[in-house]
């Protein structure tokens, strides 16, 4: 009987673990922060309940992300479907909108104040 309460116990733990692994995994990256410097901030999440953390090189966005830049700030993401690049300046807000669709993302980069190269 304990050796059966023991294999219930452990089936279900491994089944909770992998239903929050496919949780965290779920929104797909779809860009690449290739170089950030200065004061660079990510916000994701709906405005309401949003949460601004700093943005460095490596940092995965996802669709629906808000990049923020400072003074004599600036980030570039490279897109991972076709390494396409968007280079955001100083005092820059925009929001990425992405969906991805077979072998590539469907990707569009909104400016809200200030410019992209």
């Amino acid at each position: 009987m304990k050796n059966k309460n023991r294999i219930i116990i452990i089936t279900l733990a491994t089944v909770i673990v992998l239903v929050a692994i496919t949780l965290l995994y779920a929104a797909e990256t779809v860009a690449i922060v290739l170089k950030s410097a200065g004061t660079v901030s990510l916000m994701r999440g709906e405005k309401a309940t949003a949460v601004a953390v700093k943005m460095d090189k490596g940092s995965r966005l996802q669709d629906g992300d808000k990049i923020v830049t400072g003074d004599k700030s600036f980030a570039a993401v490279r897109f991972v479907d076709d390494n396409s690049t968007v280079r955001i300046r100083a005092n820059s807000t925009c929001r990425i909108k992405a969906k991805k669709q077979k072998d590539e993302i469907l990707k569009n980069v909104y400016l809200e104040v200030g410019a992209l190269y």
